[in-house]
């Protein structure tokens, strides 16, 4: 038969009172209470005393207050059970529990709530068959409400509302919720009245994201890790876990999160419709780039896209990046530089570019003729928007192929006919800077340039020892002074002239500027050659010579045979 462990002398006493303080566990016999303050704080078990006397009481205490971090688990000796169960956790710090021995199993009296003097703490109802009571909500000296992990606040209703964890499926049951029925009555405001026009004074609705299991602040979060969600929800019918949009706060440190230092984004998601999956829609980077998602787009101005052709007037396209207005403001696209520079590294850029692979970024060279941009202008026809009117292509004119940082390029020019829907080359101008026309170059000028050739174009060349001695000048246009040695009545003298610029197919245009002593001199091309083109001076006079410096003036017309 156990020992007394309790005496009546003007109160209650405990006779015999075990004060662990080294490690280990505890085994009770007489004492009619163990306190548990250990020197070296450790997770302790204590074995309630073998078959007692029916009504015997035992106190387990702690008395180093450190049980919510190292519990003590009280349990009974051979198959004796507590309440039913194998054993009782005190996880409380300050715990105390006075268990009761019925003849066959352990039962909780009573058990005690460390209550700080300071603190005012609403214990949760007993629950049935336990005995056991516990803080729910606690008001510090502070003024702090503090509740137990799994519980909740809920305002204006008797019970929680359960939604998703954004997936439309998986429940979620936030711990604090305001309810109503009308905008006042479910709404939340935090509000901070300062002088001060900084973030450190205004309110704020913060939310962080531990990288342990537990709570603490050691253990930093990971790369792509979800630190934060604002999810908006809607009742479908069913339930209310169906997500309609979402802000997602995401870590973006490539490098690894650590100690004041850790990159972020933010991405918004939207719910299609008729569905209940979020999906990104767009993207702020660490960079603060927007980056919206691959088949999304940005509308300006409308909150439908426009389908335009891809140019050719029937095939469907619908441009990701529009803006559209009913004026030319409001229709309109500034891309400005404000710089003292003048050259095109500080100008305004549009810029387009083609990659050869069917992944982004990949760099696989483009091939010749390769279209890798356009710029089209398209009219509303009374059906649609899609038939072009007038374009610009940037064309990969390089026929010893493209290669790292060597492509050679040109620019076609389209225009689409009277009545027509489809583009056709207008001109070109080549990787030699070359402009090609399929249709006629008129000038309705009545005065100023004209056509012709601009200023560099061309050059000069006298001709020395005699009028039969060749010349060489390779330009486009210029002018040729001939030798002045006399040249007999009805004699001819034909000079060549060497001209890389010549083909065999093109025409020489030739007109004498000055200089002949007789003004029945004649001057013509008697032939051309590739790189070359010969010229005869006629002197149709009967007997006077002709001893003049003619100035012949001259133009390359590039012609061809088919």
């Amino acid at each position: 038969m156990a020992g007394l462990a309790y005496a009546l002398n003007r109160g209650l006493n405990i006779n015999d009172v075990k004060v662990l303080t080294a490690a280990g566990n505890w085994a009770m016999v007489n004492e009619g209470a163990v306190v548990v303050n250990k020197i070296v704080g450790a997770a302790t078990q204590v074995t309630l005393t073998p078959s007692p006397d029916t009504g015997i009481f035992r106190w387990i205490i702690d008395g180093k207050g450190d049980a919510a971090t190292n519990n003590i688990t009280v349990i009974g000796a051979a198959a004796e059970t507590i309440n039913g169960g194998v054993n009782h956790v005190i996880s409380e710090n300050y715990g105390a529990v006075c268990f009761v021995y019925n003849g066959t199993e352990w039962n909780i009296a009573s058990q005690g709530i460390s209550v700080a003097a300071a603190e005012l703490a609403f214990l949760n109802g007993v629950t049935a068959g336990t005995g056991q009571a516990s803080k729910a909500v606690v008001l510090d000296a502070s003024g702090d409400y503090f509740g137990p992990n799994g519980g909740g606040i809920v305002v204006g209703h008797t019970a929680q509302i359960t939604v998703s964890d954004g997936d439309g499926a998986t429940d979620l049951v936030p711990e604090v919720q305001v309810l109503g029925t009308a905008a006042a009555d479910g709404s939340i405001l935090a509000a901070s009245y300062n002088t001060t026009n900084t973030r450190a004074v205004a309110p704020h609705v913060a939310m962080l994201k531990g990288g342990a299991a537990t709570i603490v602040n050691t253990t930093a979060v990971a790369d792509n890790e979800v630190v934060g969600v604002v999810v908006a929800y809607g009742t479908d019918g069913v339930d209310a876990e169906t997500p309609v949009a979402a802000i997602q706060f995401v870590v973006d440190d490539v490098g690894g999160p650590g100690a004041g230092a850790i990159g972020g984004s933010l991405e918004f998601y939207t719910t299609a419709d008729g569905g209940e999956v979020l999906t990104l829609a767009c993207t702020i980077d660490n960079a603060q780039n927007l980056v919206v998602a691959d088949t999304n787009g940005v509308l300006v101005g409308s909150a439908t896209a426009v389908t335009i052709s891809d140019g050719d007037g029937a095939t469907n396209l619908i441009p990701e990046v529009q803006v559209l207005g009913t004026a030319a403001a409001d229709g309109s696209i500034l891309a400005a530089s404000f710089n003292t520079t003048n050259t095109r590294a500080v100008s305004p850029h549009v810029a387009l570019v083609k990659g050869a692979a069917a992944t982004q970024v990949a760099t696989t060279a483009v091939a010749d003729n390769e279209v890798v941009g356009s710029i089209i202008a398209y009219g509303s026809d009374g059906v649609d928007f899609e038939t072009p009117v007038a374009a610009i292509e940037f064309v990969v004119d390089d026929v010893g192929a493209p290669g790292a940082g060597a492509i050679g390029g040109s620019l076609e020019f389209y225009t689409t006919a009277d009545g027509g829907e489809t583009l056709t080359l207008a001109m070109t101008i080549g990787n030699n800077q070359s402009a090609a026309f399929t249709g006629a170059i008129t000038s309705s000028a009545p005065t100023g340039g004209g056509i012709g050739y601009a200023t560099g174009a061309g050059g000069a060349v006298t001709q020395i020892t005699n009028r039969s001695t060749g010349v060489t000048l390779s330009k486009l246009t210029g002018a040729i002074t001939t030798d002045t040695t006399s040249l007999a009545g009805l004699a001819t003298a034909t000079f060549t002239v060497t001209n890389t610029t010549v083909a065999i197919g093109d025409t020489i245009i030739l007109s004498q500027r000055s200089g002949a002593a007789q003004p029945t001199t004649i001057c013509q091309v008697s032939a051309v050659a590739a790189g070359s083109f010969n010229i005869t001076v006629i002197n149709t006079h009967t007997t006077n010579a002709e001893t003049g410096a003619i100035v012949l003036n001259f133009a390359v017309i590039k012609a061809v045979s088919a």
